[in-house]
């Protein structure tokens, strides 16, 4: 059996200004494909949701 670890993480999917604390993050989006790491509409608080994803940012 081959194992898939392909997959797209929504780091934040909230449209709009403005942030509330607690609030939902403002869209951003990781595409891990073939052992990459591919972040797209890297916005603010991608550097939190990354490491909540379980990603290294070294």
């Amino acid at each position: 059996m081959v194992l898939n670890l392909d997959r797209l993480v929504l780091l934040g999917a909230k449209g709009g200004p403005a942030i509330r604390p607690g609030g939902p993050w403002p869209s951003s989006s990781l595409l891990e494909i073939g052992g990459r790491a591919i972040v797209v509409d890297c916005g603010l608080g991608v550097t939190r949701a990354l490491t909540d994803a379980g990603l290294s940012l070294k």
